[in-house]
């Protein structure tokens, strides 16, 4: 479980900022409200976000007299004095949580990502994300050494192709560990220029997949982390014949193809009633088996709160809708019949989502599991 370094810095003692900043909140949009509403329980770049206002007021501040103008307002000293007790406290906050000074930004952002992008696994349905009961300090000691080696050497080796592209280090950090781990959406998304978005997702999936679990003592270890092509090549070599080299600048892991080609029309001709069909005659819950699903999330639909996932098998198609600020997990089954055009979600929505009639789903163990 998260241990007390890693509470929110409100948790542990700053009632008095969290207070101060209710009276500061320049609406929903404003950092300070995000903040001020969740107990602190925010990404780092909230936090940034809401830092770099402070100091963009408290640099406007004009003294008149006794009285101190901002904005449209006028306020005494003691209020100005707030917005600077403020700004400290959100400054200690985040370097608090950026732990024992090991870690930069790009780091930082690496490390809250892995967090926030995977799952406990404590449920058939794949469990919480780790975020939700987990911080930075509980990463196994091997582990951080590990993750903090593989940030440090992509900056290394990259880290002109970042400064090139704007250096943004925060988000460089994040899509580091989405596009090396194959999620929905990183350096190729968009949000990088070109040529530079190519050349850093090539390098990132050099790096391979780091998979993140919790062992039996409670920290969080990694498989595949810290293997680094750079690691690879200075790891003592194995006898035996030399195997070639894969194609393309960067050597890429070999990894699944996202699924064949198939268009509705191509599924169930000729086919007995599918249980699903049969479950959907009776209107009771589809039972669905999570085994046997691969969930794909379109990069419009990867969100910080909600995330909406899609699956498929010979029957139809499941939607998976994950609500981080309740902590739940629902499951729609739609038929086939209900959609057009290709099922590419790893890409895109599927063609018909938004009209098709989705039942409730209920996931289920392994057939003739226990």
């Amino acid at each position: 479980m998260r241990n007390d370094r890693d509470r929110t810095w409100i948790e542990m003692h700053d009632k008095k900022a969290l207070d101060l900043m209710q009276g500061w909140t320049g609406g929903t949009d404003d950092p300070l409200y995000a903040i001020s509403s969740t107990g602190g329980k925010n990404y780092a770049w909230v936090f940034e976000d809401a830092i770099a206002n402070l100091d963009a007021d408290i640099a406007s501040v004009k003294k008149s007299g006794k009285k101190y103008k901002l904005g449209k307002g006028v306020f005494t000293k003691a209020e100005i004095d707030e917005l600077h007790y403020i700004r400290k406290a959100l400054a200690d906050a985040l370097e608090g949580a950026r732990g024992e000074g090991d870690m930069d930004e790009f780091t930082y952002a690496y490390f809250e990502t892995a967090l926030w992008s995977s799952n406990d696994e404590s449920t058939p349905e794949g469990g919480e994300p780790l975020d939700e009961n987990y911080g930075i300090g509980d990463f196994a000691p091997e582990t951080r050494k590990e993750m903090i080696a593989d940030a440090k050497d992509f900056q290394k080796r990259f880290g002109r192709l970042i400064e090139s592209a704007g250096g943004d280090w925060g988000q460089a950090g994040h899509d580091f560990w989405l596009t090396r781990n194959e999620h929905g959406v990183g350096f190729w998304d968009g949000d990088w220029p070109e040529p530079q978005a190519t050349e850093l997702s090539d390098a990132a999936r050099s790096y391979g997949e780091c998979s993140l679990y919790v062992g039996d003592d409670g920290l969080i270890y990694g498989y595949g982390c810290g293997r680094s092509p750079r690691a690879r090549a200075e790891a003592p070599r194995r006898r035996g014949p030399r195997r070639p080299s894969r194609e393309g600048r960067y050597p890429k892991p070999p990894r699944p193809a996202p699924g064949p080609f198939v268009t509705p029309r191509a599924r169930g001709r000729g086919r007995r009633a599918s249980p699903q069909a049969s479950a959907r005659r009776q209107r009771r819950p589809v039972v669905i088996y999570l085994e046997d699903l691969v969930f794909h999330t379109p990069p419009r639909l990867q969100g910080p709160m909600i995330e909406v996932s899609y699956a498929s098998d010979e029957n139809g198609v499941v939607r998976r809708t994950v609500d981080r600020s309740d902590r739940t997990t629902s499951y729609e089954w739609a038929s086939w019949d209900d959609f057009h055009g290709p099922f590419e979600p790893w890409n895109e929505e599927p063609p018909g989502a938004a009209r098709a009639e989705w039942r409730p789903a209920e996931p289920s163990r392994r057939r003739g599991g226990a």
